[in-house]
């Protein structure tokens, strides 16, 4: 949310509102599954996105972003198969 408002795009914002409450539950899900490495390894990527986005560096930026999106997709592609696997997700 913050980084969509510092966009100063008046579209951004209205596009990421509809999927806010989502993203928040899917955060919840990773911190259960695996606290540590969601929570250090999010802001990582956070860091490494905005120091990029304050570097001007428009590739930089959305290389970071696909690399956080991608942690995240491999945190929840491994909960999920801990989960089919019978093994406990709190």
């Amino acid at each position: 949310s913050a980084l969509a408002t510092a966009t100063k795009s008046v579209v951004f914002p209205l596009l990421l509102a509809p999927i806010t409450d989502l993203l928040i539950e899917f955060r919840k899900t990773l911190y259960r599954y695996d606290a540590e490495a969601s929570i250090q390894g999010g802001i990582a990527h956070h860091r490494r996105i905005l120091e990029r986005i304050r570097a001007g560096d428009v590739d930089g930026a959305r290389a970071a972003m696909r690399s956080h999106l991608d942690q995240a997709r491999n945190l929840e592609h491994a909960r999920q198969i801990r989960e089919m696997s019978g093994g406990s997700v709190p």
